[in-house]
C-alpha cells in the first residue's frame, strides 16, 4: 500500500500506523485497536494522500463510537497527532538541523520546550 505526499508516493509505514492507533486506545475500556485498524484498513486505498489518510484515521475511529463510546475519545487523540503535525509544519521546527515530527504525546512532551519558543516566535513576529 502506497501513500501520496510532498515527496511522491512512498509505502505506508504499518508500524507506525499501530503506534499511533495504540497510543491513541492507551488506557479506554473497551476500545480494540486491532478493531480499529481493520475498520481503518477498508476506508483506505492505494495512493490514498496523506491528508486524507490522516482523516481516514479519525473516521475510522467515529465508526466505531456505536459500539463503544471511548471510541470519541480515540477520534480526539488521532485529531491531535493531525493538529500536531501540522504545528511542526507550520513552525518549521528543527532541532540540530532535524525536522521535528511531533506524532505523539511522548514526542510533544519532550520537545516542549522548542515548540512553545518556536510558537512564541512566530508569534512575534
Amino acid at each position: 500500500m502506497t501513500i501520496a505526499d510532498e515527496q511522491g508516493n512512498r509505502e505506508l509505514e504499518w508500524k507506525q500506523i499501530e503506534q499511533t492507533i495504540d497510543e491513541a486506545c492507551d488506557g479506554l475500556a473497551g476500545v480494540e485497536p486491532s478493531t480499529l485498524l481493520e475498520s481503518f484498513k477498508r476506508s483506505i486505498y492505494d495512493g490514498i494522500p496523506i491528508s486524507e489518510l490522516h482523516a481516514a484515521l479519525v473516521k475510522a475511529a467515529d465508526t466505531l463510537i456505536e459500539q463503544d463510546p471511548n471510541y470519541r475519545f480515540v477520534a480526539a487523540r488521532l485529531l491531535m497527532v493531525r493538529i500536531r503535525q501540522e504545528v511542526a509544519a507550520t513552525l518549521q521546527l528543527n532541532v540540530l538541523g532535524q525536522s521535528v515530527q511531533l506524532e505523539s504525546q511522548k514526542s510533544l512532551d519532550q520537545l516542549y520546550g522548542v515548540v512553545l519558543k518556536a510558537a512564541i516566535d512566530l508569534g512575534v513576529s
